[in-house]
């Protein structure tokens, strides 16, 4: 993993976010002469603006490639006083990004401040989360700059309606932030609107690398079957093996396998019962090819079921079997089960942004992140998702499990 903390930080080195000038429209900028050849020569430099040089080795002077871009966008704010057109506002946003690159003298924050007033001011036009999405990134606040772009596929959820410019940088995002599947698809999507192969893109192949096909009949260890990180929503475990995505709290006790034999097992208990026990929620994923009737007709065989019902949640349909009294200081509690079809979508909605600390991974912290990558195991998954509880803990922990199965994602 140290390695790969190492490549993903070389690789915003030397991956430019060259899409950059992609989301200004030349046709909407001032057409007179002066102007235009100014732009040009800005055009024709911006192979080495549009990234940070560690260090500068091409055939132009970089103290004059400043100077002649310090000039240019002062043009531009003559041209466009109080920032009223957009263009020109999008344009010089790109110009003062290429300053900052090279290390130019520019205000403190104004990139920041430019791109909340630009988002407050033209609410509707995408290209200003994806202008300061790629500073984001290209400054080393990955995860931030992720967030930017998501506000836009938020918005957009049909990627072929965006310019595959966007999508390419997206992609570059996601590869840095651990969103593999989510940028594969959008590179994909991106290339199959340009008529290209997705191949000839120089990350396709290390997106590819964290997807590759699994055996069904494999054995994977823990930590290439699950994977634990903080996100927006608190700590989630979860893998793409599975497509699943599971909350957690730190205060929980965990203990779960890798995927053997076609099964993997996940049990949490509650901080309420993680040091005295009587409060259990258990995950089994299946992929032995047994069907859901067979399997539901052996989970009501083991369990003293008083009722059987089916319950709809986040659109997948459960049967939900109600089990036990607690009489006589016995268990009670529920058992769902449901078969998850695979699809080309199963991954994308597991995954989000975060980054790995090289002071963690000397730690060697327990929270373990993927060393190998795998994408959805192929075929259904009968998933079961249980609570067991003691009779007298069965009332205060039922909504945490309904809870904590609301949060659950399976895909």
């Amino acid at each position: 993993m140290k390695k790969a903390v190492c490549f993903l930080f070389s690789l915003l080195l030397v991956v430019p976010l060259s899409a950059n000038l992609s989301a200004v429209m030349p046709d909407r900028l001032p057409k007179d002469d002066s102007f235009a050849r100014s732009l040009g020569a800005f055009i024709e430099n911006a192979k080495y603006m549009n990234h940070r040089a560690a260090e500068w080795r091409y055939p132009v002077c970089k103290d004059d490639l400043v100077r002649a871009t310090m000039v240019f966008e002062k043009k531009i704010g003559e041209l466009n006083p109080g920032n009223a057109d957009y263009e020109l506002s999008i344009l010089d946003l790109v110009v003062l990004q290429y300053l900052d690159n090279l290390g130019a003298p520019i205000p403190a924050g104004i990139i920041d401040a430019r791109a909340a007033w630009m988002k407050k001011t033209w609410p509707d036009e995408y290209r200003t989360w994806w202008i300061y999405g790629n500073y984001l990134v290209g400054t080393a606040k990955t995860v931030s700059g992720i967030n930017e772009y998501r506000q836009v596929t938020d918005r957009v959820r049909d990627l072929s309606r965006l310019q595959p410019a966007f999508l390419e940088d997206y992609a570059y995002g996601c590869l840095l932030s651990f969103m593999n599947k989510n940028g594969l698809v959008a590179l994909e999507t991106a290339e199959r609107l340009r008529n290209l192969d997705p191949a000839s893109s120089p990350i396709w192949p290390k997106l590819k690398r964290q997807l590759r096909t699994p055996d069904v009949d494999g054995t994977f260890e823990r930590t290439t079957t699950w994977n634990i990180q903080k996100g927006p929503d608190g700590f989630r475990m979860f893998s793409h093996l599975l497509g699943a995505s599971i909350p957690l709290d730190a205060g929980w006790a965990l203990r779960y396998t890798g995927y053997e034999g076609k099964r993997s097992e996940v049990t949490i208990e509650p901080a309420q019962s993680a040091s005295t026990g009587g409060v259990a929620v258990r995950y089994l994923f299946s992929a032995e090819g047994e069907s859901l009737a067979d399997y539901g007709e052996k989970a009501e065989k083991s369990l003293p079921v008083t009722e059987r019902t089916s319950r709809q949640i986040n659109g997948i349909t459960w049967t939900v079997l109600r089990y036990g009294d607690g009489t006589d200081g016995g268990s009670c509690g529920y058992c769902l089960f449901s078969e998850i079809p695979v699809t080309s979508a199963s991954g994308l909605g597991i995954e989000f942004p975060y980054m790995v600390d090289a002071s963690t991974v000397r730690a060697k912290s327990s929270w373990y992140a993927l060393r190998d990558g795998y994408d959805r195991i192929g075929g259904p998954l009968i998933v079961g998702i249980s609570l067991e509880a003691r009779g007298d803990l069965f009332a205060q922990s039922e909504p945490l499990f309904w809870d904590i199965v609301g949060r659950t994602v399976l895909e």
